[in-house]
């Protein structure tokens, strides 16, 4: 199985597959267990993080719902420039 990773609704990020692992800044693997799925924190509430604990139960909203990238490198989409204000009306001459 391919690692598949899911951004839940109001929850976690999972992580499931047969041959992943999970390092930490230093490159260390943490000892996963011979898990095949586990969930990682994005509330920043768990006590046991990198991983979910579920503290963000009533405290994290985010409708997860899947979106494209833009191609990497492709120009930005351009801004329009700004409407020109309105002519002062007290300021046009008499004529």
């Amino acid at each position: 199985m391919a690692t598949k990773l899911t951004v839940l609704s109001n929850g976690s990020l999972r992580v499931e597959g047969t041959d992943f692992e999970i390092v930490d800044a230093q490159g260390q693997p943490y000892g996963l267990g011979g898990r095949e799925r586990v969930s990682i924190c994005r509330c920043g509430l768990s006590h046991n993080k990198p991983f979910c604990d579920g503290s963000h139960k009533g405290h994290f909203e985010h409708n997860a719902v899947a979106f494209d990238l833009p191609t990497p490198g492709a120009p930005a989409a351009p801004v329009a420039p700004p409407a020109p204000a309105a002519p002062d009306a007290g300021n046009q001459p008499l004529g």
